[in-house]
């Protein structure tokens, strides 16, 4: 899957319901080159980088952004599950 691939996904399903690994509820909004995610309301920001450092990581399911660890469990969320499918 390359990034436009995924970014077709993202649109399909923003504002539906997807889960972190622990089992967190949240949902997002993808803009043009971010996603909004929500949760208990608030937000956070990932952009197209943080989700083509899981496209090119081998080991995708140890995905780890040391900057801001709280989006890439929001980031494995979204591309873990099967309707998107990009893990």
């Amino acid at each position: 899957m390359n990034i436009n691939e995924l970014w077709d996904k993202l649109i399909d399903y923003e504002g539906k319901e997807f889960h972190t690994k622990t089992g967190l509820p949240f949902s997002y909004e993808a803009l043009d080159d971010k996603v909004i995610i929500s949760r208990n309301g608030k937000k956070y920001h990932a952009n197209e980088k943080d989700f083509l450092l899981v496209l090119n990581n081998p080991k995708k399911d140890r995905y780890f952004y040391r900057d801001n660890m709280r989006v890439s469990s929001y980031v494995l969320g979204i591309m873990s599950d099967p309707r998107i499918g990009a893990i």
